[in-house]
């Protein structure tokens, strides 16, 4: 008898929120080549979510295939049976849930998982694998790993923005020429818990006449230590900076391994 091996790796990729008319809209006008490429070489369908239809409820049914009300995890934050009223836990913490996710199954078959940022997986469980991240919180403050949030900096009113105002520029050193005055603003990124910030300076001018067209940012005051000079519609490369900031821990007592006690109990 002949077998044939059927064993393939898979890989599931999920976009939150994505409208799949519109995704395939953009593929067909060459908007998304792969995204299009993916969708001819694999399978693409549409997810029936389950409810309600939150983060925390829906990512973790898709790898456990459980509903809400089976797996524990029924909205953004759960409470457990038997505990306060008044006493909550994330939907986003892999703790919530109790059913069992695809890569456990998988573990117990000898199979090897990766997990790229898939929501609702922190603290990780997977012993045989690798696992880059894992909340999805959409919100400030719930992501355990992060040192700054993302922010948005606008002169306009926007939802979840800071505005900003730009005045005469003053004192700068090795300023490009502008035919309009120069103007300037600052933006500031501040830790999460507060211990540090940087702060970036903003000179916008205008290089062709034609109006303000560019934006330099800089660390200080000076057009020789710009971090990027940037027109409508641009994006800068990477730019990296130091914090200090505290850094979150999970401890693990493992059996047979050394207690080292510190003068300040760990809780």
């Amino acid at each position: 008898m002949i077998r044939i091996n059927m064993t393939r790796k898979a890989i599931i990729i999920g976009l939150d929120s994505a409208v799949p008319w519109l995704i395939r809209k953009f593929v067909d006008e060459g908007e998304l080549p792969n995204m299009g490429k993916l969708m001819e070489e694999g399978v693409f369908g549409e997810g029936l979510c389950s409810f309600p239809s939150l983060t925390g409820t829906n990512w973790t049914s898709i790898v456990t295939g459980a509903w809400p009300g089976t797996l524990g995890a029924s909205h953004m934050w759960t409470h457990f049976p038997g505990e306060p009223l008044n006493r909550i836990r994330s939907s986003f913490l892999s703790t919530t849930a109790t059913a069992e996710p695809l890569w456990k199954t998988g573990e117990k078959l000898g199979k090897k998982s990766i997990i790229m940022k898939y929501p609702c997986t922190v603290p990780s469980d997977l012993e045989n694998g690798i696992q880059v991240e894992g909340t999805g919180a959409p919100w400030y403050g719930l992501n355990p790993f992060e040192i700054s949030p993302c922010k948005c900096f606008s002169t306009q009113m926007y939802p979840g923005a800071q505005k900003i105002r730009f005045q005469k520029a003053e004192k700068w050193l090795n300023a490009p020429h502008s035919y309009s005055e120069p103007v300037e603003s600052t933006i500031t990124l501040q830790s999460k818990g507060k211990e540090s910030a940087v702060k970036y300076h903003l000179l916008l001018f205008d290089s062709k006449g034609e109006g303000y067209d560019a934006v330099l940012i800089s660390s200080s005051r000076d057009g020789g230590a710009v971090k990027a000079r940037l027109s409508e519609g641009e994006w800068s490369s990477w730019l990296t900076e130091e914090f200090n900031a505290k850094i979150p821990l999970y401890i693990k007592y493992a059996e047979g391994s050394e207690i080292v006690y510190e003068d300040t109990p760990l809780k």
